[in-house]
């Protein structure tokens, strides 16, 4: 235990950040794992774009320990940690130094709980099974690590789709590597299982074309055809933060290039992939993949340069200055998003008013239905217009409310803006039903209205 300690004050130090930074509750970590744990279907009940392992862990915690802000800080928080011995794990397999291995979860802790990093969502999800590969891929070629690494990958796929791509530069990497067809057939298996399992899952429950639509059809086709989805600007402050993150890599890659082993060239492919997955929407809780790839990486290009621990100290000293003491002075001590005592008092008022009947939040947050216990009419979608401009999907959703509709619905009055943007967007046919089937009975408070169906 002794000689683990200086890593240990290392994990203290990044809970001591994670602790006392604002930590963001997205509203869909808690929302649809309420609904799952509460008889929806993940994809025919209610729109979900992504693939169900995150959500069915949730359901599985909340379910066994209650929705609360502290046991999502949890989940959260142990899978950072995670990521910190991970990366001390792989950094040490790739170096051969513990020390350069120190610095590098230190690079880590001085930069992800700073840089959007103090949530969970579907990116945040996926470092911890595909740091988990990358260690079971560079460790001795046998069985029992090759099939650890392909579920590991697998299941960052099954959390994001996009993981897709870090399994093809894994598999190149082992095709390189091993030219062993039974060892890649291992690698692949896992995948292929779960794969199956999952496939079984769709079939029998009849969800296989609701996930495949919104899974694959509709963000690889529609969704950047919608105005505003892609948003690929970055700020001033953002280009800057990146631009220091990875110049030095740029010029660390150039003096190495000659030199560059297959692990070196597998780590910086899966870096390029983690920086392509951040589109379409570029932010920095998107960038927590490549962040802990680079801290990885940096570690690897300096193993050879006789004043590494000086680049070290320049490194880390530009960064306290910058992205910790900017991290500080902005979210230190605040209360998490979206968890408020605003927003619990709202939904308070919701359940009140509401008598425990079911409703439909039109623009409120989606974890007030978690906050008042109170459930939406199926099937549900959130107010995001690239989901609901698209083919009959109003029309569908106005066809299942027909039969059991919300007693109530809260409308969250636009703001001025483009139509589309998301503050502002409201569904035409949507809108037009609750104007129909519904009377305004008065205002919750100054934005948003009150709707109850009519006798």
């Amino acid at each position: 235990m002794k000689k683990h300690w200086p890593f240990l004050l290392l994990v203290l130090l990044h809970l001591f950040f994670l602790f006392n930074l604002q930590f963001t509750a997205w509203p869909e970590m808690v929302s649809y794992p309420y609904l799952v744990t509460h008889g929806f279907k993940i994809y025919s009940d209610f729109i979900h774009p992504y693939p169900p392992v995150l959500t069915f862990l949730l359901a599985a915690v909340f379910k066994s320990f209650g929705f609360s802000l502290i046991n999502l800080k949890l989940v959260s928080w142990i899978l950072i940690c995670l990521n910190d011995l991970l990366i001390y794990l792989i950094v040490s397999k790739l170096t051969k130094n513990k020390i350069q291995a120190m610095l590098a979860v230190l690079l880590y802790i001085l930069t992800q709980p700073f840089l959007e990093g103090n949530m969970l969502w579907f990116d945040m999800a996926i470092v911890t099974p595909v740091l988990a590969g990358i260690l079971f891929l560079l460790k001795k070629e046998n069985l029992r690590n090759l099939a650890l690494s392909g579920l590991f990958f697998a299941l960052a796929v099954f959390i994001k789709q996009t993981a897709a791509l870090l399994v093809v530069v894994a598999f190149i990497y082992l095709l390189v590597k091993s030219k062993k067809l039974k060892s890649i057939f291992v690698f692949l298996t896992p995948g292929l299982i779960l794969g199956l399992v999952f496939l079984s899952y769709l079939l029998s429950t009849q969800q296989f074309q609701d996930f495949f639509n919104w899974n694959l059809v509709y963000p690889f086709t529609y969704w950047n055809k919608f105005p505003d989805y892609v948003q690929m600007g970055i700020t001033k402050f953002q280009f800057l933060v990146v631009a220091l993150l990875t110049t030095p890599l740029v010029l660390l890659i150039f003096k190495n290039l000659k030199t560059l082993t297959r692990e070196g060239v597998f780590m910086l492919m899966l870096l390029l992939m983690a920086l392509v997955m951040i589109y379409p929407r570029f932010s920095f809780f998107h960038f927590q993949l490549a962040l802990a790839l680079i801290t990885i990486t940096f570690a690897y290009l300096t193993t050879s340069i006789r004043y590494k621990y000086y680049l070290y100290t320049i490194y880390i000293v530009i960064i306290l200055v910058s992205i910790v003491r900017l991290g500080i002075d902005r979210t230190w001590g605040l209360q998490a998003r979206f968890w408020t005592t605003t927003d619990l008092k709202l939904a308070y008022d919701i359940k009140q008013i509401s008598n425990n009947k079911s409703i439909y939040l039109l623009g409120p947050s989606s974890s007030l239905y978690v906050y008042s216990d109170l459930l939406p009419p199926k099937p549900w979608t959130d107010n995001f217009g690239w989901y609901l401009e698209l083919p009959n999907v109003q029309e569908e959703i106005i066809a299942g409310w027909e039969n059991d509709p919300a007693e109530y619905v809260f409308w969250q009055q636009p703001q001025l803006g483009n139509w589309y943007d998301l503050a502002t967007y409201q569904p035409r046919q949507i809108t037009d039903w609750i104007k129909t089937n519904y009377t305004n009975i008065g205002n919750l408070d100054e934005n948003i209205q009150i709707w109850k169906i009519k006798n």
